[in-house]
């Protein structure tokens, strides 16, 4: 998580590469903001990282 970051979403992700990983993955990066506010907008995402 970041503190605060003021790129785009997608552009987040790009010093990341995951192509070398065994399986497909998803890289999520939130700021702090953000992950506290996730449960407002994506409620069921939320709930799902919280399992």
């Amino acid at each position: 998580m970041l503190r605060q970051c003021e790129l785009p979403i997608w552009e987040r992700l790009r010093p990341w590469d995951t192509a070398d990983l065994p399986l497909a993955t998803d890289l999520l990066v939130y700021s702090r903001r953000e992950w506290e506010s996730l449960p407002q907008w994506n409620p069921k995402l939320a709930a799902t990282l919280n399992q």
